[in-house]
């Protein structure tokens, strides 16, 4: 039986893992997994850490640390330090439970191990298909064994999402199955959305050609705008709010032909889009924007520029009531309901009165009242 090389006594410096010292800014850090006390094969753990896994570990430009024996709650400290290292090694030599524990741990705490042996026999048959090295003692073995683990982290900085435990494969196919579970849910709520718009579409359009009120839905649109399950992206999304809106107006009759025509437009756009969005997510290929859409209201100019007074009695309403026909209308379609001399209302060309919603107060036609709206900016 061959005789075990002759080992150089080096002193190890084992350091805390909470020490900042350890870390340059920046720095990347790695934790190793090693038994404290001498095992069948091996006697002096730390003197393998100081001549073969420090080393060659911070040639790669990581901070090498391992747990350091103390009395009070040592795990707590490993556990933290799975955690927060960039990269673990754990050496299986001789199957150490407690090894094997801290092992278990960081698998399912964070991606980054690779497992290292002096015999490949100490290893489960189960890992060896994962990040795995075998070392020895020998000046050449130590020397092999610095450029093989130097490539294995190349590997893992280049792909450092790349499963290397069964946890993180478990994981990997379960976030699969919540992917394709959401996606499935998301077209399914897009599939209600375009069920609605399509309905709202000839209620819109019997409306406009009969002046009778039809049944309309916005719950559909409301969900999407409520809770951006997908987010269809800033353009898309402020014509939803604008649809919205005049779909409320419709359905409590305060809306005439220019509001009816405005949400029968919109209406048509986002089935379009919304169509072709859907078909997008069921075939893979859509993606949402980097930065989440979002939407900020903000007062708008006046639409007239001269002459525009508030309602004497109450500040104005930002409504026009007509008095023969009781018909409201918001303000941004004032215009094209009263005429610009007499203000007569188009619909049943009554009195000229107007009609403050809030104070009821009447005003002749020689007055003006301010009409202001609001406007939706992407922001």
């Amino acid at each position: 039986m061959p005789a075990r090389p002759t080992r150089i006594n080096m002193h190890c410096i084992v350091l805390n893992p909470r020490s900042s010292a350890v870390h340059e800014a920046n720095q990347k850090s790695a934790f190793v997994i090693m038994p404290f006390s001498p095992t069948a094969s091996e006697k002096n753990w730390t003197e393998i850490f100081d001549t073969v896994f420090k080393p060659a570990i911070e040639e790669c430009g990581y901070a090498c640390e391992r747990a350091a024996p103390s009395t009070g709650s040592l795990i707590i400290s490993i556990v933290e330090s799975l955690r927060r290292a960039d990269l673990v090694i754990a050496d299986v030599t001789d199957r150490n439970p407690n090894v094997f524990y801290e092992l278990g741990v960081r698998h399912s705490l964070r991606r980054g191990t690779i497992i290292v042996s002096q015999d490949g026999e100490h290893v489960p048959s189960d890992l060896r298909g994962y990040w795995y090295l075998t070392y020895g003692l020998r000046p050449r073995q130590v020397l092999q064994f610095k450029s093989a683990i130097r490539k294995i982290i190349a590997a893992i900085r280049k792909a450092p999402n790349r499963s290397d435990n069964p946890v993180a494969d478990y994981l990997d196919r379960e976030q699969i199955n919540i992917s394709h579970y959401v996606q499935r849910d998301n077209v399914k709520k897009l599939g209600a959305l375009l069920t609605e718009l399509s309905g709202n579409r000839l209620a819109i359009a019997q409306q406009l050609s009969s002046g009778e009120a039809q049944p309309l839905s916005h719950g559909c649109i409301q969900l999407l705008v409520q809770t951006l399950y997908v987010d269809i992206g800033p353009e898309l999304l402020k014509t939803c709010y604008e649809l919205e809106y005049r779909l409320g107006l419709i359905i409590k009759g305060g809306a005439n032909s220019g509001i009816l025509e405005q949400a029968l437009e919109r209406t048509e756009l986002l089935f379009e889009r919304i169509s072709d969005i859907r078909d997008r997510i069921g075939r893979g290929e859509f993606a949402e924007p980097a930065v989440a859409s979002t939407m900020v209201w903000s007062p708008a100019a006046p639409l007239r520029s001269t002459a525009i007074q508030e309602c004497t009695m109450c500040s104005g309403s930002g409504q026009i009531e007509c008095p023969t026909c009781r018909a409201r209308v918001i303000t941004e379609e004032t215009d094209s309901l009263l005429t610009s001399v007499d203000r007569h209302c188009i619909r049943c060309n009554g009195s000229g009165m107007t009609s403050c919603p809030s104070c009821s107060s009447r005003e002749s036609t020689d007055d003006r009242l301010d009409l202001t709206s609001a406007e939706a900016r992407v922001r």
